[in-house]
């Protein structure tokens, strides 16, 4: 299995030929794969191609086994959705840009997972990194794969690695 981070939430998950696309800009959606839509706007409540997920339900598309599980947000920012996704006996926990509020409820609903796929919230102050920890030490994945802008990903490699470096 292969996960790839390509900026603005976009990851490219891919185990042999299946692919799954999370959070995909309009360009590329026509490179084929399953969709995985972590936030709908409201004014984008429109049909849904037979490829895509947008919405908590339980989905089975190309080999891929997804549940989506709705987090609590404003109306004002639209339906917003983790997943748990399957496949050859891995479960990823799937997140869009990732808050506190979701931690303890998704949680409960995702169970047990392998591998925790998220992009960290962009923001000069601590938070990000705090809340990934805290998601960490609830979800106490095996393997984490965040996504962050460059600006960010040096400062949180940066925290992460002084942290290790005091462990020791």
């Amino acid at each position: 299995m292969v996960v790839q981070y390509f900026g603005d939430g976009y990851f490219r998950i891919a185990s042999g030929e299946a692919v799954l696309l999370v959070d995909p800009p309009a360009r590329a959606r026509a490179k084929g794969g399953v969709r995985l839509m972590t936030k709908v706007a409201p004014d984008a409540f429109l049909p849904v191609a037979r490829d895509e997920v947008r919405f908590p339900g339980e989905y089975e598309l190309e080999g891929w086994e997804i549940a989506g599980v709705p987090l609590p947000g404003d109306e004002k920012d639209g339906a917003v959705t983790a997943y748990a996704v399957r496949r050859e006996g891995i479960a990823m926990g799937i997140f869009g840009a990732l808050r506190e509020a979701h931690l303890g409820e998704v949680t409960e609903k995702l169970g047990g997972i392998d591998i925790l796929v998220c992009t960290l919230p962009s923001g000069k102050d601590a938070a990000a990194l705090a809340i990934a920890e805290k998601a960490l030490k609830a979800l106490e994945p095996p393997l984490a794969v965040a996504g962050a802008e460059p600006r960010e990903a040096g400062r949180i490699m940066e925290k992460f690695n002084s942290r290790a470096e005091r462990l020791e």
